[in-house]
């Protein structure tokens, strides 16, 4: 398949091992990758207890999407490798913000190299253009689910009516500014009907957030120092649970920092990102 062979290769070249475990998980029938009829929706990489290897499932939709779902499951694959070595079963599971670090770093680790899935530098910077948008544009989104969730619990009587205009009032709190839901009032109140997490995982997805903070972190660090950002993330990694959320963003060389200055440093650095994309040719 076109998607794991170049994957393969991407990853390869970030480091070797990360690449080699793409081909073992082929050999070993571990992707569940395209999609069929009666398939469940979604996406997940999933260690299997007896070998330790990881499986993904996906759903394959010929867009852009499929790269960035796979290299973001591919990201927690990596995990699971990485810190299969802890002795003590608990040490391997891990919390959802350190989970979605190695998912979503890897999403943006890859980026420079997407140049084997696409023709052209236009379609390149256009697709890593939008990845970059869309690390800032979910941060918002994130934001209204957490509270959503937080609200629909507290009021356990609530009605219909009640919940999408909930949701509508924390659009309008997050969005209104950037966005005009004028003629699209009802998919605004509605949209946290194909958030997957609210039904199946309650309360996660603030998790996103935080990683995507640090996923932003490593990148800018990447950018600065390829080989010594790769190191210090398997490092990270490595350590499953062992260490507290602190000490594993502190092992990876970043900060487990929410502060304004931190947030307004990485809008920065995304921004002057999305600008020399803009003026490549």
């Amino acid at each position: 398949m076109e998607l794991i062979n170049k994957s393969a290769k991407v990853l390869s070249e970030l480091d070797v091992t990360f690449g080699s475990l793409v081909h073992e998980m082929n050999e070993k029938k571990l992707f569940d990758l395209t999609s069929r009829k009666g398939k469940a929706q979604g996406g997940f990489c999933e260690s299997l207890p007896e070998t330790g290897l990881p499986f993904i499932f996906m759903n394959m939709s010929n867009t852009d999407s499929d790269l960035v779902v796979f290299m973001h499951e591919m990201g927690h694959a990596i995990h699971d490798l990485l810190k299969s070595d802890q002795e003590l079963y608990a040490y391997k599971q891990i919390p959802m913000e350190s989970a979605e670090l190695a998912s979503m770093s890897m999403e943006l680790f890859t980026m420079d190299r997407w140049n084997e899935f696409y023709k052209t530098e236009e379609e390149l910077n256009r697709a890593k253009k939008d990845q970059l948008k869309g690390a800032l544009m979910s941060l918002p989104y994130i934001m209204v689910i957490d509270q959503f969730q937080h609200w629909l619990y507290q009021h356990p009587n609530h009605t219909w009516e009640e919940r999408t205009k909930k949701f509508g009032e924390l659009k309008d709190r997050y969005d209104a500014s950037i966005v005009d839901w004028k003629g699209y009032e009802e998919w605004k109140v509605k949209g946290w009907f194909y958030t997957l997490h609210i039904y199946e995982v309650p309360f996660y997805f603030v998790e996103y957030a935080i990683s995507q903070l640090g996923a932003i972190q490593l990148y800018k660090n990447y950018k600065e120092d390829p080989e010594g950002t790769i190191n210090k993330y398997k490092e990270a990694l490595k350590l499953g649970s062992s260490k507290s959320l602190p000490e594993v963003y502190k092992t990876a060389g970043i900060e487990l920092d929410f502060s304004s200055n931190k947030i307004a440093e990485l809008m920065e650095f995304v921004a002057k990102e999305l600008d020399l994309l803009s003026v490549s040719k």
